[in-house]
């Protein structure tokens, strides 16, 4: 079943890789824990975009990830990012197999826009990450929070550079509620800001950021 939504969340970076396995032991974290939502899971996922990079150009961003047993195809849209925040557009859909196409989004509002700036153009492979992902989910009063901490790599062009990141994102509730918990985090912990998504990172690697609009 496709989901589609206004994606926010707020990311924190930390150099010193102890810190990931702090932040999902802290007590302040865990005293907002909701029951039975600690999950930890390998992340793969495969970007894709033509040679020329039609899609950044249309600000668009198209993936592939395996999670668990599933490949989940996702397009992102329309992205912006100020202190760590990133608001975009948001489609995902499960898909049989790991080959990029656009068919299983002709129905969504992404659709048009990819059809349209593919045109007769190839998908191709561009950066890819490879991550283990722990998260759980929050209850800050009236407001519901995943947070997750990421550790792995991003490879793109032959180069690789590492993951080392937590991510806040706002499942139901307040704005207000996740930048709370993330200064109060950062009050705690060396963290800081993350600009930039990990597919403009990958971007960054392989040479294409030239073309990027950033924040997609």
């Amino acid at each position: 079943m496709p989901s589609a939504f206004k994606e926010i969340e707020l990311k924190l970076a930390f150099s010193d890789e102890s810190i990931g396995e702090k932040i999902v032991r802290e007590k302040y974290l865990t005293d907002m824990l909701v029951p039975g939502t600690e999950r930890k899971m390998l992340l793969e996922t495969v970007y894709y975009d033509t040679p020329s990079g039609v899609l950044q150009r249309a600000r668009l961003s198209y993936r592939i990830r395996r999670q668990e047993d599933e490949w989940i195809a996702t397009v992102k849209a329309d992205g912006a990012s100020s202190g760590g925040l990133h608001e975009r557009s948001e489609w995902s859909v499960v898909v049989n197999e790991p080959t990029p196409d656009i068919t299983p989004f002709s129905a969504l509002p992404a659709g048009e826009r990819l059809q349209v700036a593919l045109g007769e153009e190839t998908l191709i492979e561009t950066a890819r990450t490879r991550f283990v992902r722990q998260s759980m989910d929050l209850r800050y009063q009236e407001t519901l929070i995943e947070l997750a901490v990421d550790k792995g790599e991003i490879l793109a062009a032959n180069k690789s550079e590492p993951i080392r990141e937590i991510e806040l994102e706002l499942k139901e509730g307040e704005v207000s509620a996740l930048l709370e918990i993330a200064e109060t985090l950062r009050g705690i912990y060396e963290l800081f800001p993350e600009e930039r998504s990990k597919y403009h990172r990958g971007l960054v690697l392989a040479g294409r950021i030239e073309q990027l609009k950033r924040g997609v």
